[in-house]
């Protein structure tokens, strides 16, 4: 064995044959599985509010047409703060474009112009902030990605 060994292999198979033998009280401890920790849900209402993109589309028990409105909304403000000379390049803009159409495509699926018109009103009562509306929509567009 030890001719089948040469100068490039010998340091290491010599290192390797002093780490089979030294004394294993020198080397860290194992470390133990993590346990599963169940977060209450106040911690997890934190963790959204300090995600990008974590925040909550309106109420669970709104619909799937007021939670798609609240994202065309939210897509809406944002493009029109992007709108300035080279925010986004033409591709961009479609494509922002393009998810504004399909939410506005969903929220109004279903509904009647005076209960799309009852959702607006009551979407833009809140008026949020610009941040809001970036991490609204941003949970949005990670729906559909």
């Amino acid at each position: 064995m030890i001719q089948v060994l040469n100068r490039r292999t010998l340091p290491a198979f010599m290192l390797l044959s002093l780490a089979a033998c030294s004394d294993p009280s020198g080397v860290a401890p194992e470390q133990s599985p993590q346990t599963k920790t169940d977060f209450s849900d106040q911690d997890k209402r934190i963790a959204r509010a300090l995600s990008i993109g974590g925040e909550k589309v309106g109420d669970s028990d709104e619909t799937p047409q007021f939670q798609a409105l609240v994202c065309s909304l939210a897509l809406e403000k944002i493009q029109r703060q992007l709108e300035g000379p080279g925010a986004l390049s033409t591709e961009q803009q479609q494509a922002f474009e393009q998810a504004r159409r399909l939410f506005a495509r969903r929220a109004a699926a279903g509904l009647s112009e005076a209960e799309l018109g009852q959702n607006r009103a009551r979407a833009q009562e809140s008026d949020p902030e610009v941040n809001d509306s970036a991490r609204v929509a941003i949970g949005c567009l990670r729906d559909i990605i």
